[in-house]
């Protein structure tokens, strides 16, 4: 018997990340989870100066650079980053804006180092399959680092 509903939406590869962050002048954030783009662990850390803060459970959180990595190889990524974003969401119910840009190096352990970056950011009002949960709301730029394990899987847009 087929189910009516949209397996799609549901995440049976276990990718998400969790993170927080707190800027007031200096500041800081971390966040953790499983790249939905190579299915490998991850550690984010950044540092800067802003204003604003929040925690967020985000189901499609991704590790830096990892979009440019489509082999998955473990490594370490440094960049620098600027952002402004505003989020109040449950479940990827509710409202969120998000606009920056970031420019760092992927210094894989298995291939070749490769720069990534650029414009990040976009917004929703109303409900985002697989969205996110938490609140958040500020502006802050500076440095970041994320250490990443290899890749395990490619995630797959839709379920078979």
């Amino acid at each position: 018997m087929q189910s009516d509903i949209e397996l799609r939406y549901i995440d049976p590869t276990g990718l998400w990340s969790a993170g927080f962050d707190i800027y007031l002048g200096f500041g800081g954030g971390v966040s953790v989870g499983v790249d939905p783009n190579t299915g490998a662990p991850f550690l984010n850390v950044r540092a800067g100066w802003g204003a604003g803060g929040g925690a967020q459970y985000d189901p499609n959180g991704s590790a830096a650079g990892s979009e440019d990595n489509p082999n998955g190889t473990g490594g370490v990524a440094t960049g620098i980053y600027g952002e402004a974003d505003a989020t109040a969401s449950v479940g990827g119910l509710g409202i969120s804006e998000a606009r920056g840009v970031e420019l760092g190096r992927d210094w894989r352990t298995g291939g070749d180092n490769e720069t990534y970056g650029g414009p990040t950011g976009g917004g929703n009002i109303g409900y985002e399959p697989g969205g996110k949960t938490g609140l958040h709301f500020g502006a802050s730029g500076g440095m970041e680092i994320s250490i990443h394990g290899p890749g395990k899987k490619k995630k797959s847009k839709d379920c078979p």
